[in-house]
């Protein structure tokens, strides 16, 4: 995983705490394909692809909200699905209830 993509991670994290959800996860994930179309002994055509992305996981007033991004173009565009996700959560949970996640040892 390239630098940028941790990076963009660790600022979502910074960002959600500010927003005081109970709880976090970010998953970043970067792929790239090669692949080749070979037709009669002859390349025909080559093709390199690459994709980023994120997913997150977040708990706000009791309540589990998820998004995931991809290839997202600028860390605005991340913090616009980010308050999308926390409105969502605050807009599901109308009794308050409290969400207990377990203590692995």
């Amino acid at each position: 995983m390239d630098q940028n993509l941790q990076d963009i991670a660790d600022k979502i994290i910074k960002y959600l705490d500010q927003k005081k959800v109970q709880y976090c996860d970010v998953r970043a994930d970067q792929q790239i394909k090669n692949s080749a179309l070979i037709e009669n002994d002859e390349i025909e055509h080559i093709t390199n692809n690459e994709n980023k992305g994120v997913g997150v996981r977040l708990i706000k007033n009791g309540t589990w909200s998820f998004c995931s991004i991809t290839n997202p173009n600028s860390f605005d565009e991340i913090k616009n699905i980010l308050d999308n996700t926390v409105k969502n959560s605050d807009y599901r949970n109308t009794d308050n209830k409290k969400i207990k996640l377990h203590n692995n040892p």
